[in-house]
């Protein structure tokens, strides 16, 4: 079933998670001050003063909560709603504990490997006509290794102030447009209420940042994103493109800087500074530019060619040309 949006309760849907966000998160940001669990610089930071981490846990309950009422109310099947939430207490309670203390990569990557293949084997269509049966074990494959991908790359983008947060709700506000532009509601509710979620939290990340998301904000914002993702497919191809161009500033920038440390022989599970958001945060001396320049990205370059794409007026080759040529050739020049 799909929820009736109207203006009372599209107001509704965005501001009250964004209340309690807002509420949830000043009371962690409290709690780990006071119990000095704070994320302290070091040479390959891009912040000077220790920040309390972990405040990615507030966005992340509320949304549990939220998915619970979604399915209470049959706006969501049982299956959705395992997909979305079973996996995102897992990512987030390995970065969790991660956050705490600390787990080794392989570890991370098991839970992250595992978490994947729950949302994708639940969420990914096998009804596809006209196709051999192992060419669904192929798109199962392909599916997992896309969503653990997506959950290491929040956590490798979300290096300064803002960038991560601000990235998630621009691309869900995109997608709520997107979604409305082409009649198709069947997961605006949800996003609108994850919108308000993120927007509580970015209000004490956005430089100078109060509070860091931490790992379990990070990777949990990837599985969010991901498994809406992957629950487009159900429905629509055409969204599951849309959401894969909306994100090409953060897919851009993580996956071609992962392949450079490759090919430099580099331990990629070693933290850096190499990104190009983190170079270009260098080179302005300034978090909140960069952060910016990310949202307008996706608002006024990204989002336009998204729409003009799920409304048949360009190809899918030309749209990802569009959208993925300039933030490679963006990358190169900043390397």
């Amino acid at each position: 079933m799909t929820l009736a949006l109207t203006a009372s309760s599209i107001v509704f849907l965005y501001f009250v998670p964004l209340f309690l966000s807002l509420a949830l998160t000043y009371v962690i940001k409290n709690r780990l001050a006071n119990t000095l669990q704070l994320d302290i610089p070091n040479d390959r930071s891009s912040h000077r003063i220790p920040t309390p981490r972990g405040g990615g846990l507030s966005f992340v309950i509320i949304y549990l909560i939220g998915l619970a009422i979604f399915f209470d109310l049959e706006a969501i099947s049982t299956s959705t709603y395992i997909g979305l939430s079973i996996p995102l207490i897992m990512v987030g309670g390995i970065g969790y504990i991660d956050d705490k203390g600390h787990v080794p990569a392989k570890w991370r990557l098991l839970i992250h490997f595992l978490s994947a293949s729950i949302t994708a084997y639940i969420l990914t269509p096998f009804t596809i006509p006209d196709t051999p049966p192992y060419y669904c074990v192929i798109v199962l494959i392909l599916c997992t290794i896309y969503l653990a991908w997506l959950i290491n790359l929040f956590n490798f983008m979300d290096g300064i102030d803002g960038i991560a947060a601000a990235e998630a709700l621009t691309v869900i506000l995109a997608m709520i447009i997107i979604h409305i532009s082409i009649s198709s509601y069947d997961t605006v509710a949800i996003l609108i209420f994850l919108a308000g979620a993120v927007s509580g939290f970015l209000f004490f990340n956005i430089s100078p940042a109060k509070i860091f998301m931490g790992d379990i904000g990070s990777g949990s914002l990837g599985i969010m994103l991901g498994g809406l993702t992957l629950y487009s497919l159900l429905s629509s191809s055409e969204i599951f493109i849309a959401w894969n161009i909306m994100m090409a500033a953060f897919i851009t920038d993580a996956t071609l800087t992962l392949l450079k440390r490759l090919i430099n022989r580099e331990k990629i599970f070693e933290a850096h500074n190499n990104h190009m958001y983190q170079r270009a945060s260098r080179y302005f001396n300034s978090h909140m530019r960069v952060t910016f320049s990310v949202c307008i990205i996706n608002l006024l370059w990204l989002l336009p060619v998204a729409l003009l794409f799920t409304l048949n007026q360009i190809s899918a080759p030309i749209a990802i040309l569009v959208a993925y040529a300039p933030l490679i050739a963006s990358f190169i020049y900043w390397r």
